[in-house]
């Protein structure tokens, strides 16, 4: 397997804003990065080189997530960016996602306990433009498809880790996502009035326990 290595730079570190003063220096480090790139504000809206205005349509399935995206909404309005963002019932949602018809969009990436075969139709080339694959940012490379097959076909653990961390990296370093948001932890509501039996019946199984052997305290 070859690779070009160049394009696999340190791990990525996102920023953490604890301050207000935070906040401005991404935007601040954000402006320089368009001005850098030919990009340009006129009336409070930003334009490619092309002259073409930024504006972003998201696409959504949950109204939850309106809230986690205002903030992200007023921080691109800072930099003349527009964004509108849609809820749409889940048939609609789901047609649009198969289609590609959407400019961003809240996706998950579930994943086995050892990577494998699903990552072809999140991140290969042959997947580019499938109906109905998971390969929403478009990714067509071919350093991406290499370590793919690397992962998928190994017979050494040690190589398949190695290759995770390489597609982990170049993904990352070519920007395809932008993270949302994350919790370390669990949340669960109870009701703490139930308990289990002392003596657990003959077929007892621990994946459904909750709903077949409980009983009021």
């Amino acid at each position: 397997m070859s690779i070009d290595l160049k394009r696999v730079k340190n791990k990525i570190k996102l920023p953490i804003h604890s301050d207000p003063k935070s906040f401005r220096d991404s935007l601040i480090k954000s402006k320089r990065l368009l001005d850098k790139s030919g990009y340009y504000v006129k009336d409070n809206q930003l334009y490619s080189p092309n002259n073409i205005p930024i504006n972003i349509n998201f696409l959504l399935a949950q109204k939850g997530f309106e809230r986690i995206l205002a903030p992200f909404k007023n921080n691109l309005s800072r930099l003349g960016i527009n964004m509108t963002y849609r809820t749409v019932d889940l048939s609609l949602y789901q047609q649009r996602l198969d289609n590609y018809n959407f400019d961003m969009t809240v996706v998950s990436y579930p994943q086995s306990q050892s990577p494998g075969s699903e990552l072809m139709s999140m991140f290969s080339s042959e997947s580019v433009d499938k109906v109905g694959a998971f390969n929403f940012p478009g990714i067509n490379d071919s350093d991406i498809d290499k370590l793919l097959n690397q992962i998928i076909y190994s017979n050494n653990r040690k190589d398949l880790i190695v290759s995770a961390h390489l597609l982990d990296r170049l993904l990352w370093n070519e920007y395809f996502m932008v993270p949302n948001w994350f919790i370390n932890s669990h949340r669960i509501a109870y009701y703490n009035k139930f308990s289990q039996p002392e003596s657990l019946p003959l077929y007892f199984q621990a994946t459904n326990y909750v709903l077949q052997t409980w009983s009021v305290k």
